[in-house]
């Protein structure tokens, strides 16, 4: 299962829809916690008297047929074993991969035979449902500068990619982060830069969010008095019907507007591709153009230019100590688990925003002055507020108490040992030791995640569900709390109360860091840590 598509969410229509839909996925839930599959669209027709029974009264049990299962955390089937390729992905999925490998090729390798031409391609690193990921190497034409590797990832069905752009907006929130892989700017490499893509379908779930990209340089103010829950989130769960109509008739105008812009555009790029089509069989350009092809943005070209990690994902690495029969010492083990832990604290306390020392760029006698003033405004001590610092990485703290109730509630919701990568070591001069026997882990591949936002409507918590690897969901996912809630509609507020059932948080992604490094009683076959 996995997150569904703006377009598949017809559930939000109506009432009986979203019940209905809601029930199903209940269903499949059941038989993935209890017996390890998920029913088929066959199998759901002939289960319907089963799974659109009434919702359970009372209270979920502490001990549930469903969230004392073992199921939910083993490994899906074989098909799922770590390894340096993508098993199981069908024939289906490879065929475009390749498809987009050569692509790839065609625009990103330009004149291979140059010798001014900057880049090479090392390896395909792999492939999933939503992008192709390729290693390759830059070299600068300034003398003296060091070759560069650097990871590419495009789209599988094509240039244009709105699950790259929502990996790429994500990523920036995690920049500079010390525990979270790192995109780069394509200026750096030498490549034209892409201004924002204007003609996305609108998202009817998050139709009122303000979200960031998070790379800015943004502080969060303290309060005098600290608070549960931060000013923002608590007036909107108080105000959750307030302006409500008013709310829908904006987006549906917005909607409206925007789905005209994007079926003009695919009739411009229509146009397009007929005029080249029939220049390149005469010869010649066939008709003139009245419209701009950059103000439509026809030559729209997504991907995600990234950190290489030398020694690869920690899938890889643990398939090799199975393979060698060795087990982790409990030493590297917690040292992993702080490095993971440290990635999720960047995720809810993002180091451009919160880290003291985030407008540093070197150690300079001004950047000296400006922390050494800040800690006095501050009235904290040093070893509290500094922070640590290496280049431009900020490693990830926890804020004081006063700040914490800004928390970005951001959810990964596909932390696994394929999208966390280990890195080198820290050994240069004035490291501090932390890494200097044991490689820092950074974790990576953002596609999935999302800002989870307060007061919402019980189809955005349900739209979150399916958003994991199999094997790897939550207990606010598959716990059977779910079946405790009788579906009325996609905008009543019956989630945004539960304590399990939809409550995504911080906490959702320290239980994926936990799967990961999973004590030797709950080890998954050869997927996951083990110690000694």
């Amino acid at each position: 299962m996995s997150a569904p598509e703006s377009e598949e969410l017809d559930f939000l229509n109506t009432d009986i829809k979203f019940a209905t839909y809601y029930k199903k996925i209940n269903h499949k839930f059941r038989n993935y916690c209890t017996i390890g599959t998920i029913p088929g669209a066959a199998q759901l027709r002939d289960e319907e008297q089963l799974w659109m029974r009434p919702a359970r009264v009372g209270l979920p049990s502490a001990v549930s047929p469903i969230v004392g299962m073992t199921i939910p955390y083993q490994a899906w089937s074989d098909k799922d074993k770590v390894s340096g390729t993508n098993s199981g992905v069908g024939g289906r999925s490879l065929g475009r991969a390749k498809a987009a490998l050569k692509r790839c090729e065609e625009w990103f390798e330009g004149d291979i035979g140059s010798k001014e031409w900057p880049f090479q391609r090392i390896k395909t690193l792999g492939f999933g449902g939503m992008g192709l990921a390729i290693r390759y190497q830059y070299h600068s034409t300034i003398g003296g500068v060091a070759p560069r590797d650097f990871v590419i990832k495009i789209g599988i069905e094509g240039w244009e990619s709105k699950a790259i752009r929502k990996e790429e907006t994500n990523a920036k929130r995690m920049a500079r982060a010390a525990h979270c892989v790192q995109i780069i700017n394509p200026e750096e490499l030498g490549l034209p830069s892409r201004k924002p893509f204007e003609f996305d379908h609108p998202d009817q779930l998050n139709e009122d969010s303000e979200e960031d990209s998070g790379d800015d340089d943004e502080s969060i103010p303290d309060l005098n008095e600290p608070l549960d829950e931060g000013p923002d989130r608590k007036w909107m769960i108080l105000n959750r019907n307030r302006d409500f109509k008013d709310k829908l008739e904006n987006w549906q105008q917005y909607d409206q507007d925007q789905k005209q812009k994007i079926q003009q555009r695919d009739y411009i790029k229509y146009l397009e591709s007929k005029r080249t089509g029939d220049a390149k069989g005469k010869g010649k350009e066939n008709g003139l153009r009245d419209y701009d092809p950059a103000a439509w943005d026809l030559d729209r070209k997504d991907f995600i230019l990234s950190e290489y990690l030398e020694n690869g994902d920690l899938g890889n690495f643990i398939s090799r100590l199975g393979e060698a029969k060795e087990m982790v010492p409990n030493r590297v083990l917690w040292q992993f688990f702080l490095c993971l832990l440290k990635g999720c604290l960047a995720m809810e306390y993002p180091v451009t925003k919160f880290h003291p020392r985030r407008r540093e760029r070197a150690e300079t006698i001004e950047g000296l002055v400006n922390r050494a003033e800040r800690l006095r405004l501050d009235g904290e001590e040093a070893p509290n507020r500094e922070g640590k610092v290496r280049g431009e990485e900020l490693f990830e703290f926890v804020p004081p108490e006063s700040r914490r109730w800004a928390g970005e509630r951001f959810v990964h919701f596909d932390i696994d040992p394929q999208n966390i990568f280990v890195g080198g070591f820290d050994n240069e001069p004035g490291c501090d030791g932390e890494h200097d026997l044991i490689p820092r882990l950074k974790i990576g591949d953002f596609g999935l995640g999302s800002k989870i936002l307060p007061g919402r409507g019980d189809g955005y918590y349900l739209s979150y569900r399916q958003s994991a690897k199999r094997g790897y969901y939550a207990p606010e996912q598959f716990g059977i709390d779910w079946e405790y809630v009788e579906p009325i509609n996609s905008w009543a507020g019956e989630l945004d109360r539960k304590p399990v059932a939809g409550n995504y948080g911080s906490h959702t992604n320290i239980w994926g860091v936990g799967m990961v490094v999973t004590p030797e009683e709950h080890a998954r076959s050869e997927k996951h840590l083990t110690s000694t």
